[in-house]
């Protein structure tokens, strides 16, 4: 990690994670192996303008012996719009398999390494494990979050997604839609003191015939009806130092 000058920060990350062979009843320790994964943050802060831009690489060999030739990209912007309104918009794509490009051998889905779907993905958790959840075809999802400060201690954020498979997938012969599904996420938080705070939530994700299809088993609710979520936390950080 480095800084390029008073507005600029990058960040080069390298992690190598290994995987003993194990297909079925088939096990062999002594054959391991190596994924590589690449990724750099650059950050650029002037003022009241944020500008991430996130790419990442991966290689190597997958847990099955395949090779690896995966990607990903995240970009986002953050600035004040309204006032006490910070709006930020970004997308992120994490690269898969094109079903349709049957020439391909290579093991094409990233995973974000012990990744934080929560964060990022909206806080429904439908994409935690993304070559699991997105099948293997990856996933792209713009997003648009809006944080409004009420007064020093209470705050308001309004998140928007939009879920799309990065790459085609087939059922039943056909190459289905992208579109997966639209998650918003309304979260309220009110400060007692500087250690305690009370955070509230609901979310609600309208899913698409897409999404049917990808999560199918997964017991994930209906394209005709929203799945939707909701919760109290009371969060106590005391400093003790």
């Amino acid at each position: 990690n480095t800084d390029i000058n008073p507005e600029a920060n990058i960040s080069l990350m390298g992690v190598a994670d290994g995987y003993e062979y194990s297909q079925g009843s088939q096990y062999n320790p002594d054959l391991l192996y190596v994924r590589a994964t690449w990724s750099a943050f650059l950050r650029y802060n002037p003022g009241n303008f944020n500008l991430l831009v996130n790419p990442a690489f991966q290689h190597g060999r997958h847990r099955t012996g395949q090779s690896i030739g995966a990607w990903y990209l995240r970009a986002e912007a953050a600035a004040p719009t309204l006032e006490n309104v910070t709006t930020t918009a970004g997308v992120e794509i994490f690269s898969g398999f094109d079903a349709t490009d049957t020439g391909n051998d290579k093991y094409r889905a990233f995973d974000p390494l012990y990744g934080a779907g929560h964060a990022n993905l909206g806080f429904m958790d439908y994409f935690t494990n993304i070559p699991a959840h997105s099948r293997g075809a990856g996933l792209v999802n713009p997003f648009l979050k809006n944080q409004l400060r009420i007064n020093s201690n209470t705050s308001f954020s309004a998140d928007l997604h939009l879920f799309f498979i990065q790459n085609n997938f087939v059922y039943q012969d056909e190459t289905i839609n992208k579109y997966l599904g639209t998650e918003i996420d309304l979260t309220l938080n009110y400060r007692f003191n500087n250690f305690t705070r009370i955070i509230g939530g609901f979310s609600t994700m309208f899913g698409s015939e897409s999404m049917e299809i990808i999560n199918r088993g997964a017991a994930r609710g209906s394209k005709d009806e929203p799945a939707y979520f909701g919760y109290i936390m009371l969060r106590i950080r005391p400093k003790f130092l």
